[in-house]
Formats: C-alpha cells, sequence, structure tokens
C-alpha cells in the first residue's frame, strides 16, 4: 500500500467543540496532522500548544489561510461566523470541514455555494 503525506490541518475555534474536533484530530485520526490553532482567546491558543502540541498559533485567521503548509481548516466557530469562514478558506484553496449549521438563513447558506 502506497504511504501518502497527512493532510495537514489548522482548526478555527478551540472552545468547547473545537477542542473535542482538536484533540480527534490530534490523537485519533490516521492521515490527519493538526498544525496550527486559531482562536482570538489566548486561553484557547495555549491549550492547544499544551496540551496537543500545536506550534502554529493564530489570532488572526487570515495569517492562518495564508499558510501554504496547512491543507485543510476545520471551522468550530459561532455559528453566524460559519459563512464568511468557509468563503475565506475556499478562496484561500483550503479544503474545508464546518461544524453545523453552515449557517444561520438561507441567504448566507447560498452565499457559501
Amino acid at each position: 500500500m502506497p504511504t501518502t503525506a497527512p493532510v495537514r490541518i489548522g482548526i478555527v475555534g478551540v472552545g468547547r467543540m473545537g477542542r473535542r474536533h482538536a484533540e480527534n484530530l490530534a490523537l485519533r485520526v490516521p492521515g490527519a496532522e493538526l498544525v496550527a490553532a486559531c482562536s482570538p482567546i489566548g486561553e484557547e491558543l495555549e491549550w492547544a500548544r499544551d496540551t496537543l502540541g500545536v506550534q502554529m498559533l493564530y489570532k488572526d485567521y487570515a495569517e492562518l489561510l495564508a499558510r501554504k503548509d496547512v491543507d485543510a481548516v476545520f471551522i468550530v466557530t459561532p455559528n453566524v461566523l460559519h459563512p464568511e469562514n468557509i468563503i475565506a478558506a475556499l478562496r484561500a484553496g483550503k479544503h474545508v470541514f464546518c461544524e453545523k449549521p453552515l449557517g444561520m438563513d438561507v441567504a448566507s447558506c447560498e452565499a457559501v455555494t
């Protein structure tokens, strides 16, 4: 079986649900490598660094998206931010996983497509 490089993932939002996703990505998902975390809250970034060993930490989402060595992003931000976070990631050429819901109204969901 050929070996493939891991998918290098950045997570945006490391609160309650974000921590669950981050732990799964870092410890339980074969082929995934959690390489970056983004949050405006310093304590959340410290948790990602100290608990999971994430070295690339960002308060600015655009800086994370600018990284060429991040293949995909997990979006676990407040629901109202999902559409703009998804669109920014797609424009940056990233693969995207978004915690539900996609958006808070039909128009914001349609903007993502």
